[in-house]
């Protein structure tokens, strides 16, 4: 084969094996491209479905929160005086001379009976929808142990607390255990909230963490400093509540007129209305340091407004409690809203200590 011959087949040989070359590099590079568009679908669904259950569940829980405090306020704590049944039956008689032997009549109330029946129920129901947030963390996120292992700790608690309403009943309503009764549901409530925000979150890119400007690591350690010192005096806050609560759940026995509940002295109703004080106080430091110091954490700002809108709510309240002659549905609004506020700073807690791009949280 003469030279130019030669020259001109091996250079279209190199044109081709270029080509060739080309063409695979092209090839390798739509394929990461479908398998990143595979996968970001398939956690875009599987996120999908774990979020809007999980969140269902924390609203159905603060449902059963508020039903709780209307069976307290109305009275009706007893009106099953058996567990797990209601008069010795899974649904319980309408009329006092349907109850089965053994059961006195004058226990029944049939508003009573039925309204702490449909909290049983609701408990029920909260707690097959807890165990559906389980399984559904499990399928699809089963390797994200933010999600998982708090949503496995809020169903186990969901096995106590069922056992802390027995006990209830029970015991005839002993004060120290309807105040843990509470406190584990403000538990699972803060687990349930925790494990959603992580599923929830954890679709967001780290440049997109945060809105606007970062603030330094010096005001953001602050800001969380005064966070957990709002957490703190609040859940002192909400146990002198319950101790309140306790007091004022005696004086129902007795024939002392209601307008004459409050004020009991200085401690537990006295104590429980300066905390008060103190911490709207920190809420309002809180929000302060936050507008200060991180103006463009617009997130974090809306969470700090909404936990000192809410404390401001909850003496708003107090004063109705204690001026007004202890009326019932300030009752159910009073303890519905320490539970949404202690929510709202779980929250705030929640999203002062996501990652910060280009520091350590």
């Amino acid at each position: 084969m003469s030279g130019p011959v030669w020259y001109r087949a091996r250079r279209n040989a190199e044109s081709i094996c270029r080509s060739f070359r080309g063409c695979c590099r092209v090839a390798v590079v739509l394929q990461s491209v479908v398998i990143s568009m595979e996968r970001s679908e398939k956690h875009t669904e599987q996120a999908g479905i774990f979020v809007p259950l999980s969140l269902v569940t924390i609203v159905a829980t603060y449902l059963l929160i508020a039903v709780g405090a209307l069976v307290r306020a109305a009275g009706a704590g007893l009106g099953c005086p058996d567990w797990p049944r209601c008069f010795g039956r899974w649904i319980p008689p309408t009329r006092a001379d349907h109850l089965p032997a053994g059961f006195d009549a004058s226990q029944f109330s049939t508003i009573n009976t039925w309204l702490e029946y449909v909290n049983r129920l609701l408990g029920v129901v909260i707690g097959l929808l807890i165990f559906a947030t389980l399984l559904s963390a499990w399928r699809r996120h089963r390797h994200h142990r933010h999600v998982l292992w708090p949503a496995s700790a809020a169903f186990l608690l969901v096995g106590f607390q069922g056992w802390l309403g027995g006990q209830v009943v029970e015991q005839e309503l002993d004060p120290n255990v309807l105040t843990l009764h509470l406190v584990v549901a403000l538990l699972i409530v803060g687990l349930l909230l925790y494990t959603h925000l992580c599923a929830r979150y954890s679709r967001t890119t780290v440049d997109g963490r945060r809105d606007g400007g970062e603030p330094s690591f010096d005001a953001i350690r602050g800001i969380r400093r005064l966070a957990w010192l709002v957490a703190c005096l609040t859940l002192v806050q909400v146990t002198l509540g319950t101790r309140v609560r306790g007091v004022v759940q005696a004086l129902e026995k007795t024939a002392t007129p209601r307008e004459d509940w409050l004020p009991l002295g200085w401690w537990p109703d006295l104590a429980h209305r300066q905390l008060a004080v103190v911490v709207t106080a920190a809420a309002a430091v809180l929000l302060w340091a936050v507008i200060r110091f991180a103006p463009d954490w617009r997130d974090v700002r809306t969470w700090a407004s909404r936990v000192l809108g809410l404390t401001a709510v909850q003496i708003i309240a107090g004063l109705g409690l204690a001026y007004g002659g202890v009326p019932r549905a300030l009752q159910v609004v009073h303890l519905s809203l320490s539970s949404l506020l202690i929510g709202a700073i779980s929250i705030f807690l929640f999203l002062v200590y996501r990652p910060l791009s280009g520091q350590r949280s």
